[in-house]
């Protein structure tokens, strides 16, 4: 069990993860406050929104959540809730990776840095 692990951490330091975040960048952004709401609901589920489940590859996993979650915002925008055509309507996260990756990484297998839209 424990090489298991160990295999699995090694695998994980081998790639790039994620994506690189800018905390300077986001420093100079707007702040936001939240206030607390009167009425919390006991569940809630966005699922309806959901596209069908894209296999993911290499380190494109900021990228395929990124897609996932402006595909479903923007089927909430449309109250589109027919999964084939939300499915249909989603943004590519390859075109995100390629857009957003160091040009130097040809094979895909560092992280995406995505700077705030205010820069």
């Amino acid at each position: 069990m424990m090489i298991v692990f160990l295999i699995s951490g090694l695998s994980i330091i081998a790639q790039g993860q994620g994506m690189v975040f800018d905390q300077e960048a986001f420093d100079k952004g707007e702040s936001y406050e939240m206030e607390r709401s009167d009425f919390i609901p006991d569940a809630f589920s966005l699922k309806k929104y959901a596209p069908y489940v894209l296999h993911q590859q290499l380190s494109t996993c900021v990228a395929y959540s990124t897609a996932t979650a402006l595909t479903m915002l923007n089927a909430i925008l449309k109250n589109e809730a027919d999964t084939k055509i939300i499915s249909i309507q989603m943004l590519s996260p390859h075109w995100i990776y390629f857009r957003n990756r160091d040009n130097t990484d040809k094979a895909c297998k560092g992280s995406i840095l995505i700077k705030p839209w205010w820069i």
